[in-house]
């Protein structure tokens, strides 16, 4: 994501969903967070970092669940604003920090025990993927792992069909559904590798399987922070009209899903 494009991108739909402090916003929702933490193989006092922490449900699960240090990082500011009041209403002070992954993270290099990223690495375009890669590699430990719950396209699909739902997505919600390249898990390794990462494991998660609930004081927190963003929301006018308004549009969209897998990519840094 260049410097023009930090300034201009514009994905009113997640700013929308931050509004009702939303959670879970990728694919198989809580089923591959929950695959995703298991991947990442945490130890307490691990230093974590995610890269597109959006409104901090997933650094407060890890944060409690795995006693690690999750520092977070988000572009967008109205997602960092409800991570902030989540973590501290759970009692927890965990940094956030405003950056893009595309251009510079804030940290030093080896900084992190491991670095995870959910729906937010697969919708970058070929040249920003490689810098954001090499930017999650510098601050990553070596033997570090990098994990990453994202959605990319099903080999073989047509790139004119790759098109043509990224332009309606953009049009739609601001931001595309997947790489504009039309990359399917195969590329994305090779992407990964050029990065200097040595790839594990990659596999299709299933979007149907069930997911445990956290039942911690802390998740029963959070749960209540996003319950009282969405009442707030549900006497809005303006967020009342925005609810039908994207509720028809994913509906318009609701077969896009057939072009698209949800994939869990497994890494080191050697």
């Amino acid at each position: 994501m260049s410097v023009s494009r930090l300034s201009t991108f514009d994905p009113h739909y997640l700013k929308y969903l931050a509004e009702l402090g939303s959670t879970n916003l990728h694919a198989s929702a809580a089923v591959a967070t929950e695959r995703l933490r298991s991947a990442l193989i945490l130890e307490p006092g691990h230093h974590v970092l995610e890269v597109g922490c959006g409104t901090g449900g997933t650094m407060l699960k890890f944060a409690s669940e795995s006693q690690v240090q999750v520092d977070g990082v988000d572009i967008l500011e109205e997602m960092l604003r409800v991570a902030r009041l989540r973590l501290r209403v759970a009692g927890l002070h965990n940094p956030l920090v405003r950056a893009d992954a595309t251009l510079a993270l804030p940290f030093r290099n080896e900084t992190y025990d491991a670095v995870f990223t959910e729906s937010v690495l697969g919708i970058q375009p070929p040249a920003n993927a490689d810098a954001f890669l090499s930017e999650v590699w510098r601050v990553l430990k070596t033997g570090g792992r990098f994990v990453a719950n994202e959605g990319v396209w099903k080999t073989g699909t047509p790139l004119e069909t790759v098109e043509a739902i990224n332009r309606a997505c953009i049009h739609d919600f601001g931001f595309s559904c997947a790489s504009c390249a039309g990359w399917s898990k195969e590329d994305w390794i090779l992407c990964m590798k050029r990065a200097g990462f040595t790839v594990i494991h990659a596999e299709s998660l299933d979007l149907h399987a069930s997911a445990r609930m956290d039942s911690s004081i802390r998740g029963h927190v959070s749960r209540l922070v996003t319950l009282g963003f969405r009442l707030k929301a549900s006497l809005n006018p303006r967020l009342i009209g925005l609810r039908r308004r994207y509720h028809k549009l994913l509906e318009k969209h609701r077969d896009d899903h057939h072009c698209i897998e949800a994939n869990l990519f497994v890494a080191i840094k050697t």
